[in-house]
C-alpha cells in the first residue's frame, strides 16, 4: 500500500521524468529538422588492436592459487593462435 507522502514522492519523481524526456525528445527533432542528425544510427569507437607479447609463453597459475587447489593442476599451457587480438 502506497502512503500519501509515498504517492506524493512518486508523482514528483514522475513529473520531472517525464518533463525531461519532453525536453530531451524536443531536442532531438530540432536537430532532425535543422540535419545535424547522425545517420549512423550508432556510437562506434575506433578499433584497437591489442598486441600480446608473451602470448607464445606458457601460462602458469601462481604458486598460491596452485597450493589453494591442491597442486593437482599443474600448469596450463594454451597454445597461441594469434598474437594480435582484434
Amino acid at each position: 500500500m502506497i502512503t500519501g507522502n509515498q504517492l506524493t514522492e512518486l508523482l514528483e519523481q514522475f513529473s520531472d521524468a517525464t518533463f525531461f524526456l519532453e525536453r530531451l525528445l524536443s531536442g532531438l527533432k530540432k536537430k532532425q529538422r535543422a540535419k545535424g542528425w547522425d545517420r549512423s544510427f550508432g556510437a562506434k569507437e575506433a578499433g584497437i588492436v591489442y598486441v600480446a607479447e608473451d602470448a607464445d609463453q606458457p601460462f602458469e597459475l601462481p604458486e598460491e592459487v596452485l597450493e589453494e587447489l591442491g597442486g593437482t593442476l599443474g600448469s596450463l599451457r594454451v597454445p597461441p593462435s594469434s598474437t594480435e587480438f582484434p
